[in-house]
């Protein structure tokens, strides 16, 4: 039962995965294996037992098996948002996800929060998640700007850092290495090197939409309310 309840918990980041990866691919078992990635603790495992029983069974058979049995309500709402036709996929997942991301504002406080309560490391946990907000908005913003995902990572790599300064020089010579592959890994990598929970989630989530196939302002900075799922279902047709 807890560990049901832990994964309901954690259902709205995982929904929020969902939501930004479905702009690169509708393929379900992509996107189970992106949550599984990008998640950690029971979340990853549910998610990563699902797209194994998805191998074995059948995708929309798992997803309604898993939605019948699991003892989390709201792990079994995300189950039904994902069956049925790839197209409507994406209005579904907006739709499950009512409550939205919460601005970066209030993720920023909750980290505060929890570093305060655990006591380990706070104040460099505190600014390594800001450096890391702020960073990933130098990228999304040279992205919009029209630069490619390596000149954006790079630019804003070279801005006025402390906590994370080598990490951010490494990222960038990670992903100035051709082919999507290395760039997602680059991701990764940095993201286990953080030592704050809220921004190396973060960074999972990016390396997780990026193996989606995702656009990269969206991989990067998510689906912003210009990116409406009408856009996405748009783009996926083209």
């Amino acid at each position: 039962m807890a560990a049901s309840q832990t994964v309901g918990a954690c259902t709205a980041r995982a929904s929020a995965t969902l939501r930004r990866c479905v702009a690169g691919t509708t393929d379900r078992s992509r996107l189970l294996e992106a949550v599984a990635s990008a998640e950690e603790g029971p979340t990853a495992e549910a998610f990563a037992s699902l797209r194994h029983r998805a191998e074995l069974e059948g995708t929309e058979s798992a997803l309604e098996a898993t939605a019948r049995t699991t003892g989390s309500p709201a792990f079994a709402d995300c189950c039904r948002a994902l069956c049925g036709p790839e197209q409507t996929l994406p209005a579904r997942l907006d739709a499950l996800d009512v409550t939205r991301e919460r601005g970066r504002v209030g993720r920023f406080v909750e980290a505060m929060a929890r570093t305060l309560r655990t006591r380990t490391r706070p104040r460099t946990r505190r600014r390594q998640t800001g450096e890391c907000e702020q960073f990933l908005d130098a990228v999304t913003a040279n992205l919009r700007a029209g630069a490619t995902l390596s000149d954006a990572v790079g630019r804003a790599a070279t801005g006025e850092h402390d906590a994370l300064a080598r990490e951010f020089d490494r990222l960038a010579g990670g992903v100035a290495v051709d082919g999507p592959r290395a760039t997602r890994r680059a991701f990764e990598q940095f993201a286990a090197r953080v030592d704050a929970p809220t921004a190396s989630r973060d960074l999972r989530r990016v390396a997780a939409a990026l193996a989606c196939d995702c656009p990269p302002a969206v991989a990067v900075g998510g689906v912003s309310d210009a990116t409406t799922t009408t856009s996405v279902g748009e783009r996926q047709r083209s």
